[in-house]
């Protein structure tokens, strides 16, 4: 049965639609990754809500201490709008899929279908990003770690809608540096990523793989070995060398791309 379509003209109507939709309702950002799960008899929704015509959730905010993309940004004005504040972030976007999957792919749609190989999943996880979520009278923060719990499950309520995505700038003397090792023949999907952050004289390691959630650990190679010790030997081996990559970079400026 095809789902009934929705294109509504606010963030009211939108609420309102998910408020009633007792948990059948799917939300349409870019498509990049719903639309292809369509097509499986078991992710049919009732309801299908399409956010292009919501102005407001392309805004793009930002203040001395963080940058705020809003839910339909897509991945490539993400990555024009975070060159100069978070350049390993941009870095990290430019390495999504090919040009036309970034003008089309947005902020809210990859980050609340927790793909694992998603280059923006494993940013939100490594920078303490936090997530607003919005439903009928009330909105919430949820930081990203507490917001990914598996693939493709997250801690948004069937009634909520991810409104926004808050990330921290660095602080002076924080740096990052990001790398992933990509099998282009499979659609240009990441097989391995890892970003390293190195704030307040600690460092820390988050990895992430095709079957792999992010990971923080603490940045040492000895860390990333004892936490993924339950991992395919083939998999593990090939994080271990982007997460070693990775903390390689953290002094150098290398292109995050392999």
């Amino acid at each position: 049965m095809e789902p009934v379509y929705h294109a509504p003209g606010t963030l009211d109507e939108v609420l309102a639609l998910l408020a009633i939709g007792r948990g059948e309702a799917r939300i349409l950002a870019g498509g990049q990754t719903l639309v292809p799960l369509l097509f499986r008899v078991e992710d049919e929704p009732h309801t299908l809500i399409d956010l292009r015509r919501i102005v407001p959730l392309r805004a793009i905010d930002a203040t001395a201490t963080q940058v705020a993309l809003g839910a339909m940004v897509t991945l490539q004005a993400a990555e024009l709008a975070l060159r100069t504040s978070l350049p390993q972030v941009a870095a990290a976007l430019r390495c999504v899929g090919t040009a036309p999957i970034r003008a089309r792919a947005t902020v809210g749609g990859t980050a609340a279908l927790a793909d694992p190989w998603a280059e923006l999943v494993t940013c939100l996880h490594a920078l303490d990003a936090e997530l607003v979520l919005v439903a009928e009278g009330r909105e919430r923060r949820v930081r990203a770690i507490d917001f990914f719990h598996g693939i493709r499950r997250t801690a948004r309520q069937p009634d909520e809608l991810l409104r926004q995505v808050v990330l921290p700038l660095p602080v002076p003397g924080e740096r990052h540096a990001y790398h992933e090792f990509t099998v282009r023949e499979s659609g240009g999907k990441a097989r391995a990523l890892a970003f390293a952050r190195r704030r307040d004289g600690r460092t820390t390691l988050t990895l992430a793989g095709e079957r792999l959630m992010p990971l923080r650990v603490d940045g040492t190679i000895s860390a990333a070995q004892a936490a993924l010790r339950h991992e395919d030997p083939s998999a593990r081996a090939l994080l271990l060398r982007v997460a070693g990559q990775a903390l390689a970079m953290l002094d150098e400026e290398t292109d995050p791309c392999a």
